[in-house]
């Protein structure tokens, strides 16, 4: 930031001066004028810095959001996975009840079997 204030100028100038729009000499004006050179300068490497930041933000944010659409579609896969072993290991199960059902209806028999084989005399 340049060391000479503008204002602070401005306040040291007598009502004369003020009047004049506060220059008494071309010194004073070029003084100004370097001045308000210095202040440009400081902008213009300030507006390059928030530029530059700026352009750092929008690809920071850029790869967030590849970054989030990858995670998005690892997840459908996985759901989709999931939901497959989830079909299939229903089915198997199914299928245990199932055979869980004719063994118990066989065991029934058997024993039914093996109760009539003892009462017969």
């Amino acid at each position: 930031m340049p060391q000479r204030d503008l204002e602070a100028r401005r306040r040291d100038c007598s009502i004369e001066d003020l009047l004049n729009y506060g220059y008494t000499s071309l010194i004073d004006v070029a003084l100004d004028i370097k001045v308000l050179h210095e202040y440009l300068i400081w902008f213009n490497e300030n507006k390059k810095s928030l530029e530059e930041g700026l352009r750092t933000e929008q690809a920071n944010r850029k790869a967030a959001e590849e970054k989030a659409a990858k995670e998005a579609k690892i997840v459908e896969e996985l759901k989709k996975q999931v939901q497959e072993k989830l079909a299939t290991t229903k089915e198997k199960n199914q299928k245990l009840l199932d055979l869980h059902c004719k063994i118990g209806s066989y065991e029934r028999k058997l024993a039914d079997a093996a109760i009539k084989a003892n009462q017969v005399p």
